[in-house]
Formats: structure tokens, C-alpha cells, sequence
């Protein structure tokens, strides 16, 4: 089996490289049955652009692809992740029959774990979208977290995405809205989207809380 660990670069932030690297040890070391390949897609824009992180995971899949990969590990580069973080989510999500599975990370260095939400469905189970009141070429939503259920989207800071999906899905751009419990409303980023499209390819997402990761890039020194 070949997974490839996957890094869209922005930050460089030393300590995340560091824990890359040491995952990476770790998972050669401690999992000699499996090909780790790596991949750093980098740009020339040294700031966070939603389109240029498209760009970047959807050059992380045609690599994985060119490289007949079974799994993708995604890890953003302003996320600290534990060395033994690949060896415990991989059986899990196989286990679990996963095609998207997510660590815990710590949200903007809070007191807050998690990774994964829920959206309000209608009574056939499906996720319930309407047009944005005054842009209907919008899609709005509305969201909520619930630890109790598995989620139906990921933020993925850590995420192993099976070929199943990575195969039939690209990363895209779009405006659409969520709101959440509290009522604030935020454009779903490309992750969220993803996750949505691989629900409608009846792909199961998941989260693996064993593994906890620190997410960095909302402290204003790695601005």
C-alpha cells in the first residue's frame, strides 16, 4: 500500500516541518509494509489564497495518482501532528470503512478539540441548501457541531482521504454560506465543499480523536 503524505505549503513554520518529518520517520520506521511518498506543493505566493490551496491539493492528488496511492494524508503546514499520527488513523479508518477521516485538532489555539461538523438535513436525510436571501446563485446551509455524531464534513488539518474519493473528486472554489448555531455566517472553505461531494458518492467521514494535533495559524506571529 503507498500513502502519500501531502503538505500544501504556505507558513513554513518550523516546528510544523519538524513534525512532519518526525511523522514521517516514524511511519517508514514503524510501518515498513507501506510506501510513504511525500509531497510539498508549494507556490509563489507566500500568503494563505483560497484558490492557491486549491491549486495545491489538487496538485497533492494528481501526484498521488501519478504515484498509484491508496491513501492521501493531508497535513496543512501550520499544524503540529504527532509522530505515531498516520500508524493510529489508518486502521481506524479502515476499520471504520472511512473514505475521509480527520484528526482532532485544537482550533485556534483554544481550549476547543475537533474538527468535524453536521449540517441540518431534510426528511429524506439529505443536506438541507436554499439560495442566500439576495444572492441566489449562493447556497446556503446551516451548520452545527454535535460531538455525539459523526460528522458530514471535515476541516481538513489533518485528513487521510481513501482513492475511492481522491480518484473521482477534485478540490473547487466556491461562495457558499454556512451559519451556524450562534448564528454567524462564514464561506465554506474548499475542505467543507469536498466533504459535501464525497457525501453525495455515499463516502463515510469520520474522526480519529485519538490523534490530536495543535493548529497554529491563527496566532498572530505566524501572520
Amino acid at each position: 500500500m503507498t500513502i502519500v503524505v501531502g503538505v500544501p505549503v504556505y507558513y513554513n513554520i518550523p516546528e510544523c516541518k519538524n513534525s512532519v518529518e518526525k511523522l514521517v520517520d516514524y511511519s517508514k520506521k514503524n510501518m515498513p509494509e507501506h510506501e510513504i511518498e511525500v509531497c510539498y506543493a508549494a507556490s509563489d505566493n507566500k500568503k494563505w489564497d483560497l484558490h492557491d490551496i486549491i491549486y495545491k491539493r489538487n496538485f497533492i492528488i494528481r501526484f498521488a495518482i501519478e504515484h498509484n496511492a491508496d491513501y492521501i494524508l493531508y497535513i496543512d503546514d501550520d499544524v503540529i501532528v504527532p509522530p505515531d499520527g498516520l500508524a493510529m488513523m489508518l486502521p481506524y479508518a479502515q476499520r471504520k470503512g472511512l473514505g475521509i477521516c480527520a484528526g482532532y485538532a485544537r482550533v485556534r489555539a483554544s481550549d476547543i478539540w475537533g474538527a468535524g461538523v453536521q449540517f441540518a438535513k431534510d426528511s429524506q436525510g439529505r443536506v438541507h441548501e436554499e439560495p442566500l436571501q439576495g444572492n441566489p446563485k449562493v447556497i446556503h446551509r446551516y451548520v452545527f457541531r454535535d460531538p455525539d455524531k459523526e460528522p458530514d464534513a471535515v476541516a481538513m488539518y489533518f485528513t487521510l482521504v481513501e482513492k475511492s474519493v481522491f480518484r473521482s473528486l477534485k478540490f473547487s472554489y466556491s461562495e457558499n454560506i454556512s451559519t451556524d448555531a450562534e448564528g454567524n455566517k462564514f464561506q465554506d472553505g474548499e475542505d467543507i465543499e469536498y466533504c459535501l461531494k464525497a457525501l453525495r458518492l455515499s463516502a463515510k467521514i469520520g474522526e480519529c480523536r485519538e490523534v490530536r494535533c495543535e493548529h497554529l495559524a491563527f496566532n498572530e506571529e505566524h501572520k
